[in-house]
């Protein structure tokens, strides 16, 4: 599961380039947005009415078809018709946004009195060129949906990122030129908005064509009406909740409200933007490939609970900043006033992904009528709160509507989902996030009345003791405070990665040789890791490395080094007097065997047991391997895999039952093997693995056999 996780979390931070790119544009351009040289509060309000209405656009144009290609493309029924069914799911969504844009054009002058309330149209001339403007860029994002969806669902973060940040470039530069050297206001920014999704469509071309076969699947397109139609109202209604509050400021207090209340929303939204989605895109084609897995309502529920505490991590870090982020980009002070908008957004943004979490029961089960009922109520709650709070408290009045609806907007779905498909939630993890994440809320607002640089160094001291908060609370498992641990010395070692070259850590060059198998295995040592940001190769340093040469070549000599309490020559006699042997063994003739070691245990060395080694003959001996085993009364109790390239032997795989564990059987084992290398006059090195992830048993059972921390570099001659 934490690979699993892991991997999510890859794909997060290159989809949160991406994700920061495609929306990048918005916020860059506060400054200039809220400059009256450019735009005067009243057209900023326009300006996001309109945003907020492309929004709704776009959710009602794509009819939520994209939500089938989700659903269906990993699944077994169209496993040899996934272009098919890309190509039937993209001609959907050209219709149906084409059709729709088409009739919203029929109503456009309905619509623009909407948007202008009690404003004069003489203040907004090319309102109707702005809103043609605005029903093309509505159109070509509904088109251009189900391929970013398709992007996921391949995860292609990395193309995803490329195409939102060429887009961005693009629409960017465009918009500033109209702006700033055109003048155009307004209709600069959709102009510009428009050429920028041209572009990406243009830029995505060759990846639809690719993943396109010029067939319908009739079949699907009744399972997809079925499937996404009770989706598109929550789409729909989903973009009206960020709608309503707006547009009903606009009627009862103005669009300068709108503007200020808009530009709170904006900073305080930027946490669904930037990391919500982010989050989003990559989990979740992870979370409907694990439909299928027998374990997958544990994995639900921890996603659920790091979820809650991530997020209530990014919500505090916004929440508390606001004022500084403010006063950072906003140009005109008149804006000061939406610093106390900024925490009920966020806090509502942190519902709604609880939300988005919890209902993946309700997906599992194909139930999606309750999701769109509940969020169809909901929408009227909302639209009440709105009427009932906004005369009395203005914009807070909506931003407080905002955090309500959201809040039952999680509970209902999660009520029925949970009947639908119960998952283990851990609700009480969760109570502890939301205390601790309000009580450290409530002390920042004591800093008010400070100057601003005293109270942005006591904010941060109140969100770097956030997580010891809930870890005096008790808020984190064994097995989790093991993987924080790990985390925490992979980081160490990534910090030390260039002081290394100049501290005491040895360095080695290590021929593999010229095999095939060693060039591959050369190459893909020396990649730089993507969770480091690309900063430390994968296996290039902290190499843990044993060198024959530093004992003689003696095994004896290595033997007397080795001894003492709790040490390799210690459990290597235990295991010896209990009766161990050691054995060269072909790993088919126990299949059975290996597999019980290997479902021994559920949890080793602080980490889940790998899928791979659930399934049975899981370990092979292919080219330039040995497996070895230790045997216990003539049964197999442990065994290890080695791989000879060069002058290296590497141990690859080691286990042992986890019944005889404490009998010494890994010690034993690696020992044995640890021997047969010194006697061998073609092997100069013995190494295992890296001390990248170690958990501080592993860490340390390494170095009592002296495997050393070394920097390698890796040569095929």
């Amino acid at each position: 599961m934490f690979g699993d996780i892991k991997q999510t979390m890859k794909h997060t931070v290159v989809y949160g380039v991406g994700n920061f790119a495609s929306k990048l544009v918005g916020f860059i351009l506060i400054p200039l947005y809220t400059n009256e040289k450019f735009f005067s509060p009243v057209d900023y309000g326009m300006l996001s009415l309109l945003d907020v209405t492309s929004q709704v656009l776009v959710a009602a144009m794509g009819l939520a078809f994209y939500a089938g290609l989700v659903r269906w493309y990993w699944d077994k029924e169209y496993a040899e018709r996934q272009k098919s069914l890309f190509f039937t799911i993209m001609l959907m969504t050209t219709v149906a946004a084409v059709g729709m844009g088409m009739i919203l054009w029929g109503f456009r002058d309905s619509i623009e009195g909407l948007l202008l309330a009690g404003e004069k149209m003489e203040s907004f001339e090319q309102l109707p060129y702005v809103f043609n403007l605005l029903l093309v860029y509505s159109v070509l994002s509904a088109i251009v949906a189900p391929v970013l969806d398709l992007l996921r669902l391949k995860s292609r973060s990395v193309q995803f990122s490329v195409v939102n940040i060429l887009k961005l470039v693009v629409t960017l530069g465009v918009t500033v030129y109209f702006i700033v050297g055109r003048q155009k206001g307004i209709t600069g920014v959709y102009e510009a908005q428009v050429i920028g999704a041209i572009f990406q469509i243009l830029l995505l071309l060759p990846f639809i064509i690719k993943n396109s076969a010029l067939k319908l699947e009739f079949a699907a397109i009744k399972q997809i009406l079925s499937y996404s139609y009770p989706l598109m109202f929550p789409a729909i209604v989903g973009g009206l909740l960020t709608v309503f509050d707006k547009y009903m400021l606009n009627y009862m207090k103005g669009m300068d409200d709108v503007a200020f209340y808009a530009f709170g929303y904006k900073i305080g939204n930027t946490l669904k933007i930037f990391i919500v989605a982010s989050v989003q895109l990559a989990l979740t084609p992870l979370m409907m490939k694990k439909i299928n897995d027998p374990n997958n309502r544990r994995f639900y529920s921890k996603i659920f609970t790091y979820l809650s505490f991530g997020g209530m991590y990014c919500v505090l870090g916004l929440s508390l900043l606001s004022r500084e982020l403010i006063a950072l980009v906003a140009s005109n002070p008149a804006y000061y006033a939406s610093v106390y908008i900024v925490p009920f957004i966020t806090f509502g943004i942190f519902f709604g992904m609880l939300r988005d979490a919890s209902v993946i029961g309700l997906q599992i089960t194909k139930r999606t009528k309750i999701i769109s009922s509940s969020i169809i109520l909901i929408t009227f709650i909302n639209l009440g709160l709105n009427i009932l709070l906004i005369p009395a408290m203005g914009m807070y009045g909506a931003a407080l509507a905002t955090l309500v609806a959201q809040i039952i907007s999680w509970g209902i779905p999660y009520y029925f989902a949970q009947k639908a498909y119960p998952i283990p939630y851990e609700l009480g993890k969760l109570g502890k996030v939301l205390a601790v994440g309000t009580a450290i809320y409530l002390l920042s607002v004591l800093t008010a009345p400070l100057n601003i640089w005293i109270a942005f160094i006591i904010k941060i001291g109140l969100l770097v003791a956030y997580p010891f908060m809930l870890y005096a609370w008790k808020f984190y498992d064994d097995v989790e405070l093991q993987r924080i641990t790990g985390m925490w010395d992979n980081w160490k070692l990534m910090l030390g990665y260039y002081w290394s070259s100049l501290t005491s850590m040895p360095r080695k060059t290590v021929n593999l040789g010229k095999t095939v198998v060693a060039g591959r295995l050369s190459r893909e040592f020396s990649k730089r890791k993507a969770k480091f940001l690309f900063l430390v190769p994968r296996k290039r340093i902290a190499i843990a490395l044993l060198d024959k040469s530093k004992y003689h070549n003696d095994f004896a000599a290595y033997y007397e080094t080795v001894k003492g309490k709790n040490s390799v020559k210690y459990f290597h006699q235990q295991a010896h007097k209990k009766g161990a042997e050691f054995r060269s063994i072909e790993p088919e003739l126990f299949e059975n065997e290996i597999f019980e070691v290997n479902t021994s245990l559920e949890v080793r060395q602080g980490k889940e047991i790998k899928q791979e080694y659930l399934q049975r003959g899981n370990i092979t001996r292919g080219e330039g391997m040995d497996v070895y085993g230790v045997f216990m009364d003539d049964k197999l109790v442990g065994y290890i895999r080695t791989l000879h390239l060069g002058e290296t032997i590497f141990i690859n795989n080691i286990l042992g039952h986890g019944a005889y564990l404490k009998a010494g059987v890994v010690y034993f084992l690696l020992l044995e093997v640890v021997q047969r290398c010194f006697e061998r006059d073609d092997v100069r090195y013995i190494i295992y693995d890296s001390y990248w992830g170690n958990s501080r048993g592993l860490a340390l059972f390494k170095k009592r056999f002296h495997f050393e921390p070394t920097k390698v570099t890796w040569i095929n001659r």
